[in-house]
């Protein structure tokens, strides 16, 4: 009887499994090249879209700049004007200017605008007299600028004196546009000095404080200060007075409006008129 061969056989099956699983691998050649493809347009899309937005932010940036430097160009040019009008300038109707600033030049305008602004009215201003004053003391002259004609003008000057009785005179006077005199009042001892004139002709007019008459040798005499309600025991002076400006400065694309009122103010040692702004307009 012949002997079996399981061994060998078992061999052979173990080679034909081995065999079948030795399957050639499946070639990865040009796989990673979409991937890579990929990566580069949505890198090339990023960037493009960042560069689009940084241009943008660039073209923006400059477009803030321009207009900044436009506007800060024609605002300076207002405030120029506007300082004039608190040293007591009085321009012109139609006048103009330029102004330049970092750049960019300003052409302003100033005309005196009719029928767009509130009506005038009477009103107490500030003469600022001195508050001491001695029979040494200069003349103290206030000048009114824009008074307005017919009207009135009325002046109060409240004192008290360091002395029991006041010897002498203070005296008031007024003077119109043309210079001349039109009113005058001297008094002693008694508060307050008063004068009051109907005016017929419109412009400047000059109060004087004058303690020049005064007799006595030692003291003062005490303006007492002003108050916006008016009293006879307060100094004043009560008119209608005013001048209205439209101010217009452009820059560029860019157009400031200001319309003020100019209102008498100091104007001892240093002219400063009081200046009311009704409309600031940026276009």
């Amino acid at each position: 009887m012949a002997r079996e061969k399981p061994l060998a056989i078992a061999h052979d099956d173990y080679q034909r499994q081995l065999a079948a699983l030795k399957v050639a691998p499946r070639s990865e050649g040009g796989q990673s090249l979409p991937l890579v493809l990929a990566a580069f347009a949505i890198g090339a899309l990023l960037v493009g879209v960042f560069l689009t937005y940084a241009s943008t932010m660039l073209l923006a940036s400059r477009a803030t700049d321009s207009y900044l430097g436009a506007y800060y160009a024609a605002d300076a040019g207002v405030e120029s004007v506007l300082n004039d009008l608190v040293n007591g300038s009085e321009p012109a109707d139609g006048s103009t200017r330029f102004l330049s600033l970092n750049g960019f030049t300003a052409f302003v305008t100033v005309t005196w605008p009719a029928g767009s602004m509130p009506a005038g009215e009477y009103r107490y201003i500030d003469p600022q007299v001195p508050s001491s004053m001695t029979k040494d003391s200069p003349l103290y002259s206030f000048r009114v600028y824009n008074v307005k004609a017919p009207s009135s003008l009325q002046v109060n000057w409240a004192f008290t004196s360091t002395l029991p009785i006041l010897a002498g005179r203070l005296r008031l006077r007024l003077f119109d546009p043309n210079g001349d005199q039109v009113g005058a009042i001297e008094q002693s001892q008694t508060s307050p000095v008063q004068l009051r004139r109907d005016l017929t002709l419109a412009g400047l007019y000059r109060v004087e404080f004058d303690p020049s008459k005064l007799k006595t040798l030692d003291g003062s005499v005490n303006t007492q200060p002003y108050d916006p309600q008016g009293g006879t025991g307060k100094t004043w002076v009560w008119t209608m007075a005013y001048k209205d400006y439209l101010i217009t400065s452009t820059a560029q694309n860019i157009t400031v409006r200001c319309y003020v009122r100019q209102i008498p103010g100091r104007t001892e040692p240093l002219t400063s008129q009081v200046i009311q702004i009704y409309s600031w307009q940026v276009q």
